[in-house]
């Protein structure tokens, strides 16, 4: 059921508004106050008022969504169930409340009618994403045959991958950009220098570029890629920033017949990337947008031809531009060429990269969080690991990771396991600094 949790702002952003009151009244509740309560933790007072407003409002859509979600959240399944159907009636959320209605259906053990309930998701729109897969209230479902055929495996329609399909991209590239006018024309939109290798033992393939878009702002680029064989699938971890807003995106998919495609968003707003004509020294690459996933419109293009020097770019060892203020520095102290790493700030700032023979790291400050995102590629691992907090402690639900000691010349990082609800230490890791 975390899928739904993205759709939290959109349907608070639908809810009823209150109308004015006379300063005396005491004000009904609002799905602002399911939210609040939600972000206290506190999903059976957040119930409570979901519940209150369901019944003041019987057509308000979000109030009987939310109140769903708050039941399934505590556990009340067989409430949550009934609920789930009543917001199931109502079309702009008919298509996640039926997906969690399957959640619910799952983890009470009626498996016929939790994949009813998945059919019936589909068919009212609902678009399944990697994620939903490893949703943990369906893994009773995933042995069963029609698992697949509902949530299919991200690259189940493509033919069967392989880690060097990007081969072609490496080396040094300049790119010409072309944008989308007003009327339908292509004008030059700016040009690119870009650089991309392999990282991780081949595991991973690392983009980075810089040049100008629409104007004479610079613009800087970074994107990691990984292929997963088990999922058949490429998952694109996208770091584009504009001035102070280093934030990351991620898309994934595959190739077919020399072409890659890859998606990323759901509902109304997608995007796709394409690469084609990947001749001899030269790529295509287009952006476009659908609202539908049918009928799409490409907005840019970048068309690139392999550079005769291949001189590398200075994207790597730009100085603190893009992103200068003392928030984005807090990982700075990893820059420099360590014994068993090297790390750099990348991108005017706005990131930090730690590189080894069997890790690569990226780390960026999201000003809206107010906290550090961190993705790591592990050699032998497919997948990014996410992390986010501080240089102190950047942690996900299993694992967290904390520099305890941070010096001119020497580093110490402890990895910890979330073991029955406390942290247990299970590697202690020492760096030097190299001798110059």
């Amino acid at each position: 059921m975390r899928l739904l949790l993205v759709l939290l702002g959109l349907l608070f952003s639908l809810a009823p508004a209150a109308s004015a009151r006379e300063a005396d009244e005491v004000a009904p509740p609002t799905m602002a106050d399911v939210q609040a309560a939600l972000k206290r933790n506190d999903p059976a007072g957040a119930a409570r008022i979901a519940r209150a407003i369901a019944k003041a409002q019987p057509q308000n859509a979000s109030a009987w969504f939310m109140l769903g979600y708050c039941l399934h959240a505590q556990g009340k399944l067989e409430e949550a169930v009934v609920v789930h159907e009543k917001a199931a009636t109502f079309p702009k959320v008919a298509p996640v409340a039926l997906f969690n209605l399957a959640c619910a259906q799952a983890r009470l053990g009626a498996k016929d009618q939790a994949f009813d309930a998945l059919t019936r998701a589909r068919a009212a729109g609902f678009l399944p994403n990697p994620q939903t897969r490893r949703d943990p209230d369906l893994v009773s479902l995933c042995d069963d045959p029609r698992f697949d055929k509902l949530i299919p495996p991200a690259g189940a329609n493509l033919p069967r991958g392989n880690p060097k399909q990007f081969d072609f991209w490496l080396g040094a590239w300049d790119a010409k950009v072309r944008l989308l006018g007003a009327k339908g024309q292509w004008n030059p939109g700016g040009t690119l220098r870009i650089r991309i290798e392999r990282a991780v033992g081949g595991h991973g393939v690392v983009e980075y570029t810089e040049g100008s878009i629409g104007g004479s702002t610079p613009t800087h680029g970074f994107s990691l890629r990984a292929f997963d064989p088990r999922e058949n699938v490429w998952t694109l971890l996208l770091l584009w920033p504009s001035p102070g807003k280093p934030v990351f995106s991620m898309l994934q998919g595959g190739f077919r017949h020399g072409r890659g495609e890859f998606l990323a968003g759901r509902g109304a707003s997608l995007t796709r990337f394409t690469f084609s004509d990947t001749g001899a020294g030269r790529f295509r690459w287009d952006q476009a947008t659908s609202k539908d996933k049918r009928a799409w419109t490409t907005t840019m293009m970048f068309l690139g031809t392999r550079r005769a020097d291949g001189k590398d770019i200075a994207v790597r060892t730009l100085t603190p531009s893009v992103c200068p203020g003392d928030e984005f520095r807090s990982f700075d102290f990893l820059c420099g060429k360590w014994d068993a790493f090297e790390g750099r700030s990348i991108m005017g700032g706005a990131a930090v990269v730690t590189e080894s023979e069997d890790e690569y790291a990226i780390r960026a400050y999201d000003p809206g969080r107010k906290a550090w995102v961190c993705y790591v590629l592990r050699y032998g691992s497919p997948r990014f690991v996410r992390y986010q907090g501080t240089p102190d402690s950047l942690a996900n639900a299993t694992e967290r990771l904390r520099w305890v000691e941070r010096g001119k010349d020497r580093l110490v990082r402890v990895r910890e396991r979330r073991v029955k609800g406390e942290w247990k230490t299970t590697k202690r890791d020492v760096f030097a600094r190299r001798a110059r």
